[in-house]
């Protein structure tokens, strides 16, 4: 134990480019591969600038006949965590249907998207 730490677990991260730069850090969700029948989403909500944006998400699971089965909620990452091309994820995702959807400056933002088996769906969102 050392830091913070208050009992045993186990410390997994990923950094890209110098091992010892604690802001070199990357979320290491998006570098395991999903298992079978799940994926990963990797979110960017940025304006037009492409400034990544602070906002809370609904993710909704659908089914293929429309029904809702599943509601996830996330937010995106501290701005000084934003250190990857994302600025939110979410594994552990049965394959499916799903509508990402957040309010950002009284707006509704939403999109439809796949995630399949064993992969990463990318997804961006410009706010304006």
């Amino acid at each position: 134990q050392s830091g913070v730490a208050i009992g045993s677990h186990l410390h997994f991260e990923v950094r890209r480019g110098d091992a010892k730069d604690y802001f070199a850090t990357v979320n290491p969700e998006l570098w395991l591969a999903p298992r079978p029948s799940f994926g990963v989403i990797s979110l960017s909500v940025i304006d037009a600038a492409g400034k990544f944006q602070r906002t809370n998400i609904v993710l909704e699971e659908y089914s293929a006949s429309g029904k809702m089965l599943e509601d996830y909620y996330l937010d995106t990452y501290d701005p000084t965590l934003a250190l990857g091309e994302e600025n939110a994820a979410i594994g552990g995702l049965p394959a499916g249907h799903y509508r990402i959807a957040l309010l950002y400056d009284g707006h509704v933002y939403q999109k439809w998207v796949d995630v399949e088996s064993g992969k990463l769906t990318e997804v961006v969102i410009v706010v304006r």
